[in-house]
Protein backbone atom coordinates (compact mmCIF):
# COMPACT_ATOMS: atom_id res chain seq x y z
CA UNK A 1 0.00 0.00 0.00
CA UNK A 2 1.78 3.43 -0.72
CA UNK A 3 0.61 4.76 2.28
CA UNK A 4 3.62 2.80 3.93
CA UNK A 5 6.34 4.70 2.59
CA UNK A 6 5.18 7.11 5.50
CA UNK A 7 6.92 4.18 7.39
CA UNK A 8 10.42 4.63 5.61
CA UNK A 9 13.30 5.74 7.24
CA UNK A 10 14.25 9.44 6.09
CA UNK A 11 18.19 9.95 6.82
CA UNK A 12 18.18 13.79 7.07
CA UNK A 13 22.55 13.10 7.66
CA UNK A 14 24.07 12.80 4.27
CA UNK A 15 27.74 11.94 3.32
CA UNK A 16 27.11 11.48 -0.18
CA UNK A 17 25.00 12.73 -3.16
CA UNK A 18 24.01 9.73 -4.06
CA UNK A 19 22.13 9.80 -0.38
CA UNK A 20 20.90 13.54 -0.99
CA UNK A 21 19.54 12.24 -4.27
CA UNK A 22 17.31 9.50 -2.49
CA UNK A 23 16.42 11.84 0.63
CA UNK A 24 15.17 14.33 -2.19
CA UNK A 25 12.93 11.03 -4.67
CA UNK A 26 12.03 10.49 -1.06
CA UNK A 27 10.55 13.42 0.19
CA UNK A 28 9.26 14.23 -3.02
CA UNK A 29 7.32 11.30 -3.19
CA UNK A 30 5.59 11.78 0.55
CA UNK A 31 4.99 15.41 -0.54
CA UNK A 32 2.85 13.97 -3.57
CA UNK A 33 1.36 11.41 -1.89
CA UNK A 34 -0.45 13.51 0.67
CA UNK A 35 -1.73 15.96 -2.10
CA UNK A 36 -2.85 13.19 -3.76
CA UNK A 37 -5.00 11.98 -0.67
CA UNK A 38 -6.00 15.13 -0.54
CA UNK A 39 -7.35 15.58 -3.51
CA UNK A 40 -8.17 12.41 -5.28
CA UNK A 41 -11.67 12.74 -5.54
CA UNK A 42 -11.79 15.87 -7.72
CA UNK A 43 -9.91 13.42 -10.74
CA UNK A 44 -11.80 11.67 -13.27
CA UNK A 45 -9.53 8.95 -13.24
CA UNK A 46 -6.45 7.17 -12.03
CA UNK A 47 -3.94 4.91 -13.88
CA UNK A 48 -1.71 3.00 -11.57
CA UNK A 49 1.27 0.63 -11.69
CA UNK A 50 2.22 -2.47 -9.88
CA UNK A 51 5.44 -4.46 -9.66
CA UNK A 52 5.51 -8.38 -8.27
CA UNK A 53 1.77 -7.19 -6.96
CA UNK A 54 2.98 -3.67 -5.08
CA UNK A 55 1.86 -0.31 -6.62
CA UNK A 56 5.02 1.70 -7.52
CA UNK A 57 3.30 4.50 -9.58
CA UNK A 58 -0.06 6.38 -9.41
CA UNK A 59 -1.08 9.21 -11.44
CA UNK A 60 -4.63 11.12 -11.23
CA UNK A 61 -5.65 12.42 -14.56
CA UNK A 62 -8.87 14.85 -15.35
CA UNK A 63 -10.13 15.28 -18.99
CA UNK A 64 -13.16 17.94 -18.45
CA UNK A 65 -11.26 20.43 -16.42
CA UNK A 66 -13.24 20.65 -12.95
CA UNK A 67 -9.89 20.44 -10.37
CA UNK A 68 -9.31 23.83 -9.16
CA UNK A 69 -5.76 23.46 -8.72
CA UNK A 70 -5.65 23.18 -12.33
CA UNK A 71 -7.51 26.06 -13.78
CA UNK A 72 -4.27 27.68 -15.96
CA UNK A 73 -4.44 24.24 -17.81
CA UNK A 74 -6.47 24.07 -20.78
CA UNK A 75 -8.29 21.11 -20.90
CA UNK A 76 -9.58 21.21 -24.45
CA UNK A 77 -6.30 21.32 -25.24
CA UNK A 78 -5.34 17.48 -23.60
CA UNK A 79 -6.07 15.39 -20.85
CA UNK A 80 -4.48 16.99 -17.39
CA UNK A 81 -2.03 14.90 -15.21
CA UNK A 82 -3.51 16.38 -11.43
CA UNK A 83 -0.64 13.92 -9.90
CA UNK A 84 1.43 11.50 -10.51
CA UNK A 85 4.04 9.82 -8.48
CA UNK A 86 6.27 6.92 -8.41
CA UNK A 87 8.03 4.66 -6.13
CA UNK A 88 11.38 6.20 -5.86
CA UNK A 89 13.83 3.43 -6.16
CA UNK A 90 12.32 2.70 -9.29
CA UNK A 91 13.01 4.15 -13.21
CA UNK A 92 10.59 4.20 -16.30
CA UNK A 93 7.37 3.76 -13.98
CA UNK A 94 7.01 7.35 -14.89
CA UNK A 95 7.03 6.80 -18.49
CA UNK A 96 5.12 3.75 -18.57
CA UNK A 97 2.05 5.68 -16.61
CA UNK A 98 2.18 8.55 -19.35
CA UNK A 99 2.67 6.49 -22.14
CA UNK A 100 -1.31 5.25 -20.92
CA UNK A 101 -2.19 8.85 -20.28
CA UNK A 102 -1.10 9.26 -23.58
CA UNK A 103 -3.47 6.95 -24.96
CA UNK A 104 -6.33 7.54 -23.02
CA UNK A 105 -6.18 11.63 -23.97
CA UNK A 106 -6.36 10.09 -27.62
CA UNK A 107 -9.30 7.40 -26.34
CA UNK A 108 -10.87 10.68 -25.59
CA UNK A 109 -10.65 12.48 -28.82
CA UNK A 110 -7.66 15.03 -27.75
CA UNK A 111 -5.12 13.57 -30.05
CA UNK A 112 -2.90 11.87 -27.44
CA UNK A 113 -1.78 15.60 -25.76
CA UNK A 114 -1.07 15.94 -22.41
CA UNK A 115 -0.58 18.52 -19.92
CA UNK A 116 0.52 19.00 -16.48
CA UNK A 117 2.39 21.44 -14.09
CA UNK A 118 5.46 20.19 -12.77
CA UNK A 119 5.60 20.09 -8.96
CA UNK A 120 9.12 18.99 -8.27
CA UNK A 121 12.32 20.04 -10.76
CA UNK A 122 13.59 17.13 -9.58
CA UNK A 123 10.92 15.20 -12.61
CA UNK A 124 11.80 18.24 -15.10
CA UNK A 125 14.24 16.45 -16.91
CA UNK A 126 12.35 13.02 -17.04
CA UNK A 127 9.08 14.88 -18.65
CA UNK A 128 11.50 16.27 -21.14
CA UNK A 129 12.90 13.42 -22.18
CA UNK A 130 9.69 12.00 -22.65
CA UNK A 131 9.27 14.86 -24.87
CA UNK A 132 7.26 17.89 -23.23
CA UNK A 133 7.85 20.91 -24.08
CA UNK A 134 7.97 23.65 -21.26
CA UNK A 135 5.32 26.23 -21.81
CA UNK A 136 5.55 28.91 -19.45
CA UNK A 137 6.14 28.82 -15.66
CA UNK A 138 5.72 25.08 -14.53
CA UNK A 139 3.22 24.42 -17.05
CA UNK A 140 4.43 21.75 -19.66
CA UNK A 141 2.39 19.83 -22.66
CA UNK A 142 3.25 16.65 -24.96
CA UNK A 143 2.07 15.98 -27.98
CA UNK A 144 3.38 12.88 -29.24
CA UNK A 145 2.79 13.34 -32.93
CA UNK A 146 5.03 16.57 -32.35
CA UNK A 147 7.54 16.65 -35.11
CA UNK A 148 10.43 16.60 -32.57
CA UNK A 149 8.89 13.41 -30.77
CA UNK A 150 8.97 11.13 -33.95
CA UNK A 151 11.98 9.73 -32.28
CA UNK A 152 10.33 9.09 -29.25
CA UNK A 153 6.80 8.61 -29.99
CA UNK A 154 5.47 5.99 -32.44
CA UNK A 155 1.65 4.44 -33.12
CA UNK A 156 1.39 0.61 -32.79
CA UNK A 157 -2.20 -0.90 -33.54
CA UNK A 158 -3.60 2.42 -33.05
CA UNK A 159 -2.35 3.06 -29.78
CA UNK A 160 0.81 5.92 -29.03
CA UNK A 161 4.20 4.01 -27.48
CA UNK A 162 7.20 5.17 -26.31
CA UNK A 163 9.80 3.48 -28.55
CA UNK A 164 12.13 2.96 -25.74
CA UNK A 165 9.30 0.73 -24.29
CA UNK A 166 7.50 -1.06 -27.67
CA UNK A 167 8.68 -4.10 -27.28
CA UNK A 168 7.45 -4.57 -23.98
CA UNK A 169 3.32 -4.68 -22.95
CA UNK A 170 1.02 -1.66 -22.77
CA UNK A 171 0.40 -1.02 -19.23
CA UNK A 172 -2.96 -2.32 -18.21
CA UNK A 173 -4.91 -0.02 -16.17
Amino acid sequence: MLASLKEWPVKMVTNTAEEQEWNARLLDTRMMLSSIKKHAHSSDSAVACQFEGQPVGLALISVSGELEAHEDLDHSKGVVVDYLVTHPGTTGVGGALIEQIVNTSNESGLEGRVQLSQVSTSGKAAYLALGFVEEGGLKMTLTPSAEHNQDRWTQQDGQWRLKKYASKPLLAT
